[in-house]
């Protein structure tokens, strides 16, 4: 009976960028007969906070059968829109990349398992777990900006090792000046050559007191390799405010 059923918490950027999830205990099992229907028992939990860290409800999806397609290789995941979803490939091909998987299901989709069959039933040892685990491994860095005329820009912080950010959070510690929002956008690259991190923008709108807080949870270009940076730039027209951002990330 081919299975996973890890108990450690696993983080994935929410869909819709509300906050965190946690997947947990998703078992693919093999009847154990000539045929390529199996049940997905478990399927997953989404723990969502909202963007001031209030809890939210919980999201499940419940047991779900599903018959595979002969001779293949199939990546198991969820989408943007929180459902379990399936992507095919021969059997031995190339394992999809984020982006296609991505382009398929929507920003924010996440690989859960690889499922192997062959002509007719899922192979012996054929389920892979492909969730990505953040474990207790989470660290945080901190930035201090301002958004004053002379002061925005950019800072810098050079991954360690190679990292996996999970999440952003600017909170103002000097009133905003008003007009317009404070934004810090974050990027990843090496010999100033940067990415934007898709969904990896805060914004403090127009007047923002002290204590206001903005999250932002990427989606994409989250991965940073050892010896590359994480660059934050903060940018804003009318001069006035400065906050600290806090970066939560872990090895991988």
């Amino acid at each position: 009976m081919p299975s996973f059923n890890q108990n450690a918490a696993a983080l994935d950027p929410a869909f819709g960028g509300t906050g965190f999830g946690v997947i947990t205990g998703l078992v693919v099992r093999d009847p154990q007969s000539a045929t390529l229907a199996t049940t997905i028992e478990a399927g997953w939990i989404r723990l969502n906070t909202t963007t001031n860290g209030t809890p939210a409800a919980p999201t499940r999806i419940a047991d779900t059968a599903k018959t595979f397609t002969a001779s293949k290789d199939t990546y198991v995941y969820v989408n943007a829109a929180g459902a379990i979803a399936y992507y095919e490939v021969a059997n031995g091909a190339t394992k999809p990349s984020q982006a296609t998987l991505e382009a398929t299901g929507g920003a924010g989709s996440q690989f859960i398992a690889k499922v192997v069959t062959d002509g007719s039933r899922v192979t012996d040892g054929g389920v892979t777990d492909l969730r990505q685990f953040a474990g207790v491994d989470l660290r945080s860095e901190s930035f201090f900006q301002s958004f004053a005329t002379t002061e925005t820009g950019a800072a810098y912080w050079v991954a360690p090792g190679r990292v996996r950010v999970w999440k952003f959070q600017t909170t103002a510690v000097d009133t905003l000046a008003g007009t317009d929002a404070g934004t810090i956008t974050a990027a990843v690259g090496v010999n100033d050559k940067y990415t934007n991190m898709t969904n990896g923008q805060t914004s403090l709108a127009a007047s923002s007191a002290t204590g206001t807080r903005a999250t932002a949870v990427p989606s994409a270009y989250f991965i940073v390799d050892a010896g590359q940076s994480v660059r934050l730039t903060s940018a804003k027209t009318t001069s006035g405010g400065t906050a600290i951002t806090q970066m939560l990330y872990s090895y991988i």
